[in-house]
């Protein structure tokens, strides 16, 4: 494996560093049964040896939990919102802007035009912060709502089984008995369309999106008890 270094300032218009230097940062041979970590943006080229055949699985981290994911999560929305508190967001663009923005013009600092545009730009651009700090939470569910339709469903021991409705599927729920969640981050309640919608992993097919998710809606008066639930773990709450 040829290991290239990290360039965080990569680019979609970057040349890619494989095919900048044939110089790579170091050089590593793999048996069978090694691993190799990389850190993000950290690049490599793997060769086979000669006269050797060779497999190799990879597996990558953190793919779709970016920062830069959760910003193009919550950007959308904060837009519609900011609209409705600026309406600058709803106006037209100033007549004529085309014979003062653009590159051809960018050098034109003391231009009175272009700097009323600027600072109207920046101005709007801290209105959908705003709204975009508002909706931090918001988002967040929706990010942990991906995750849970996106993951695979959690393989289930025999104990964990027999006291589940998967191996005892009969069970009936009466006052004092107690509940908890099976495992931790199996499931988030989201409020959605003034339902409190419960999402969850148990039913997900081994395929990827192969099932449509199966979440389990609810009243809004029975938030709180679906949030003291999913919160209680590895505590169990009894049932009044």
């Amino acid at each position: 494996y040829l290991i290239y270094k990290s360039n965080n300032q990569l680019s979609e218009d970057s040349i890619h560093p494989i095919f900048q230097s044939n110089d790579p940062f170091m050089s590593v041979k793999l048996n069978p049964g090694d691993s190799l970590y990389l850190p993000n943006n950290w690049f490599y080229k793997q060769i086979t040896c000669e006269g050797n055949h060779s497999l190799h699985l990879r597996i990558q981290f953190n793919q779709s939990n970016q920062m830069k994911d959760f910003i193009h999560m919550i950007i959308p929305q904060a837009i519609e919102s900011a609209c409705i508190t600026n309406k600058s967001l709803t106006s037209c663009l100033p007549k004529g802007y085309l014979n003062y923005m653009g590159v051809a013009y960018s050098e034109d600092d003391e231009n009175d035009q272009r700097i009323l545009f600027h600072k109207s730009f920046k101005s709007i651009i801290q209105s959908i912060i705003n709204e975009s700090e508002d909706l931090i939470d918001a988002a967040s569910d929706q990010m942990a709502k991906q995750f849970i339709i996106d993951r695979l469903p959690i393989p289930l021991t025999e104990i964990e089984e027999s006291i589940t409705s998967a191996g005892c599927a009969d069970a009936i729920i009466y006052p004092y008995t107690k509940l908890r969640m099976l495992r931790p981050g199996i499931a988030r309640a989201i409020v959605e369309d003034s339902m409190v919608v419960v999402y969850h992993c148990m039913d997900n097919s081994k395929i990827k999106h192969e099932s449509a998710i199966n979440p389990l809606e609810f009243e809004l008066d029975d938030g709180l008890a679906i949030e003291g639930l999913l919160k209680a773990y590895p505590e169990s709450i009894m049932v009044a």
